[in-house]
């Protein structure tokens, strides 16, 4: 039988993404003895793949693939299990230990204390595999590569009211947990992460020099990725203002820096083989520099793609390349999918704007001309609407079940203040460039729009009823309602309206 719906090589690439997301979405509850004999799997998928071949023409060639891809996935996932062998620190929860360690990123200052990753386990004379993370004593400061010795009783991460706190840190290759550790400093950091931890100190200090709270601790958000850098208290609002996305390093933050950086490249008349390895080396950089979150690695996987459709001479469709860096980076780290918050809002809210974007905004077209209101300025105000609407569309399941609220003022509030904060990003980026050739005189302009942004926050995070509890989904609902939502807006997608 031939294929009808999926005659597009495009269309059968991302299915077979889909059945690998799909596949690591399912596999941390999954029984374990499926994982027993992790060679099987591979076999078994390698087996699909050929028969997928051999019919490849064909609807079973079709699902065969797809098959493959599911189980090819979870022999990927199997492969970052922890074996419980003394080779890796996990085996060790539940002893008291004395372990040397390297200061793995940045530490997250929380109130009286500071977080920190350790890496490079040395235990019992012999370096095991994974991740320990510990809380220290808010002075001194420890820094990137900083060398300690810790003597603490590891414990094994657990489920914190409903939130799967020990899949979250496994996304990480985190496995245990040292708690008020007896600390020695044996070796100072060195290197290159601890100079771009001392870089992102510098810039941060830049920008103290120019903005002061709220708005310095949200530039830094959202130009540093210092996310502690925001108090509780704000954190709150932003929430329930429903604009709590702004904060992260993400797709839009790319956009604006690639457009940035492919502007000076090409007024300085770089050719474009010059540009792509330029660009995507610097955008690498600030990912480093930002301390390479999920989403921000997820946005510069995009854009690097896009640079190279740019140098091959083609544009890639944006559907292609969302699931293209969904694949690279789940190939990597295979509990993305299951755990990592970051990563599905990321992931789903530009599935939005590409997918439901454009319906949604073919449906206010055509209720503007019912009401002869077709006029351009609606139009531009429904597009913005549209896009804001589509991205929330697509997370808020998720959303809700993370935080269990609802924000009600959300779509108001992004519809006004995301336009706001992406002009503010850019002239955050222009102000800390030319602050180091005029002092602090470029920031009283990005002072101004800062405060109108908090202060919008402000302002609708306390409007009556703008945000309500919500109780937790069942997954088999909120699969129930992305199929709907795919139906209503993609398979009867209404058509664009004729003049």
């Amino acid at each position: 039988m031939k294929i009808d719906w999926l005659k597009s090589p495009s269309k059968r690439f991302m299915s077979y993404l889909a059945a690998w997301l799909l596949g690591l979405l399912l596999a941390p509850s999954l029984p374990n003895i499926i994982y027993q004999g992790g060679w099987y799997l591979f076999l078994s998928a390698g087996f699909l793949f050929t028969g997928g071949l051999f019919w490849r023409q064909a609807k079973r060639g079709v699902i065969l693939f797809w098959l493959a891809f599911f189980i090819l996935s979870l022999w990927r996932f199997n492969l970052v299990l922890p074996i419980n062998n003394d080779n890796w620190v996990a085996y060790y929860n539940g002893q008291k230990v004395s372990f040397t360690g390297v200061i793995n990123g940045f530490p997250t200052i929380n109130d009286n204390r500071q977080e920190v990753v350790m890496t490079k386990i040395n235990l019992n004379n012999k370096f095991v595999a994974g991740d320990i993370i510990t809380w220290l004593p808010r002075y001194p400061d420890y820094n990137p590569g900083d060398q300690l010795n810790l003597t603490c009783k590891l414990s094994a991460p657990k489920i914190k009211d409903g939130f799967r706190y020990d899949q979250y840190l496994a996304s990480k290759r985190i496995y245990s947990l040292c708690q008020n550790p007896k600390v020695e400093i044996q070796a100072k950091g060195e290197g290159f992460f601890f100079e771009l931890y001392r870089l992102q100190s510098f810039l941060s200090d830049k920008i103290r020099a120019g903005l002061v709270d709220p708005e310095a601790g949200l530039a830094e958000a959202m130009t540093l990725g210092r996310q502690d850098s925001v108090s509780k208290e704000w954190l709150n609002i932003y929430s329930l203002s429903g604009i709590i996305h702004i904060i992260s390093v993400s797709g839009f933050h790319m956009a604006v820096i690639l457009w940035i950086m492919m502007a000076i490249l090409l007024f300085l008349g770089m050719n474009r083989r010059l540009i792509f390895w330029l660009a995507s080396s610097l955008i690498i950089f600030y990912v480093l520099l930002v301390g390479a979150p999920a989403a921000a690695i997820r946005s510069a996987v995009m854009a690097i793609l896009a640079l190279s459709a740019l140098q091959l001479g083609q544009w890639g469709k944006p559907s292609n390349l969302l699931f293209a860096a969904a694949f690279l980076m789940t190939a990597i780290n295979p509990w993305l999918v299951a755990a990592d918050l970051s990563f599905q809002l990321s992931f789903l809210s530009l599935a939005g704007l590409i997918w439901l974007a454009e319906p949604l905004f073919l449906i206010s077209e055509k209720i503007l001309k019912r009401f002869n209101l077709n006029n351009k300025i609606l139009k531009n105000l429904l597009m913005i609407i549209s896009a804001t609407l589509a991205a929330q569309l697509a997370v808020w399941p998720i959303a809700v079940n993370a935080f269990g609220r609802l924000s009600l003022i959300g779509l108001l509030a992004n519809v006004i203040l995301a336009p706001l904060s992406s002009i503010w990003l850019t002239m955050i980026f222009a102000s800390l460039t030319l602050s180091f050739i005029f002092g602090q005189l470029f920031w009283l302009p990005t002072a101004v729009v800062g405060r109108l942004i908090t202060g919008g926050a402000k302002f609708f995070a306390f409007l009556p009823l703008a945000s309500v509890s919500f109780p937790k989904f069942s997954v088999w609902l909120i699969i129930f309602y992305y199929l709907v939502s795919w139906f209503v807006f993609i398979k009867k997608r209404p058509k664009k309206v004729t003049k």
